[in-house]
């Protein structure tokens, strides 16, 4: 560990090898933290192991969540994403293979693709209707892009849900 610190210390102390925005130790956003200090705790416990002091932690979560927010994974999904991690490991077992190692690249794998958690979390986002964007209004003409539709009955003007000319 004293040997990871160092080596972070070293990049940052040379500005010609890695840019002010190339840094591992930008503030990350609590909410990441926690998420991620979550899944950490858990992987560690889950193996019988004593979760990481703060400082291994931290540096950790710093790599982690900096990977994460480069394929645009929001802290909302780490837990899934954990879950998902096991599952593929469970079935490494299962099957006979060989068993992944928890890392930050098989947190990726779960996340892109077609079956990745990604595209799973957009089709849940379709399902539910919730697809239009900020600025749909000009995509359709009953809502305009509010998600309700203006409506009267018996004199009197109200809102349903709209369907989106489904």
């Amino acid at each position: 560990m004293e040997a990871i610190n160092q080596t972070i210390s070293q990049i940052n102390q040379h500005p010609e090898r890695s840019s002010q925005t190339d840094r591992i130790a930008k503030p990350i956003p609590v909410e990441k933290q926690r998420a991620m200090g979550d899944v950490f705790d858990r992987w560690r416990l889950n193996c019988g192991w004593n979760p990481w002091d703060n400082t291994t932690q931290d540096m950790a979560i710093a790599s982690f969540v900096r990977t994460l927010d480069r394929e645009g994974v929001p802290a909302t999904a780490y837990h899934e994403l954990y879950e998902r991690v096991l599952q593929v490991r469970a079935n490494a077992i299962q099957s006979g293979r060989s068993i992944p190692s928890f890392g930050v690249e098989l947190l990726v794998s779960q996340w892109t693709g077609e079956h990745g958690l990604q595209a799973a979390m957009r089709q849940r986002e379709i399902d539910a209707g919730r697809t239009l964007m900020p600025n749909a209004e000009t995509v359709c003409a009953s809502c305009d892009g509010s998600g309700w539709a203006r409506t009267e009955q018996g004199g009197r003007t109200g809102v349903v849900k709209c369907t989106h000319g489904i």
